[in-house]
């Protein structure tokens, strides 16, 4: 929501209208990649005396290095949210509801969180963790051999 001021000064205030996390296929988090959220055709947000949109609006956001992703200031309705992680693998599509935004009390914001599938074809497990191989350490005053 933008609003001029009486001293002229332009405020812009954004709220976060759609927000979760994305797990791996591991089940940790994902550490990146991309979801869009595009409306269902045909929800009744346009009136019926106007003509349908020919193209739907998208929205598309990142998936943080931490696995939160979201959205700012969507418009009611109903719209589907799906996306790949950064490895490729495709995030489930989900269908999400978003309110009407209140002129008062408290913001609402939809949490949704979204897992990872596999890609098909592939045997994604998580990375194996491997730790270097360190030498035994030799105490300090012995000597090797004694016995």
């Amino acid at each position: 929501m933008t609003t001029v001021r009486a001293d002229g000064w332009t405020v812009a205030r954004s709220r976060v209208s759609l927000a979760g996390r994305v797990t791996a296929v591991g089940g940790g988090v994902a550490s990146g990649g991309l979801l869009d959220l595009t409306p269902v055709p045909g929800d009744g947000r346009h009136n019926a005396a106007s003509p349908p949109r020919v193209t739907a609006r998208r929205y598309d956001t990142r998936i943080l290095a931490d696995g939160l992703y979201f959205f700012v200031d969507l418009p009611a309705g109903q719209y589907v949210l799906k996306g790949q992680d950064d490895r490729g693998n495709e995030i489930k599509a989900q269908q999400v509801s978003i309110p009407p935004a209140g002129g008062t009390g408290p913001l609402h914001v939809v949490s949704m969180d979204l897992g990872a599938l596999p890609k098909a074809g592939s045997d994604e497990r998580p990375p194996e963790r491997r730790l270097p191989a360190v030498p035994p350490r030799r105490r300090r005053g012995s000597k090797s051999g004694d016995g």
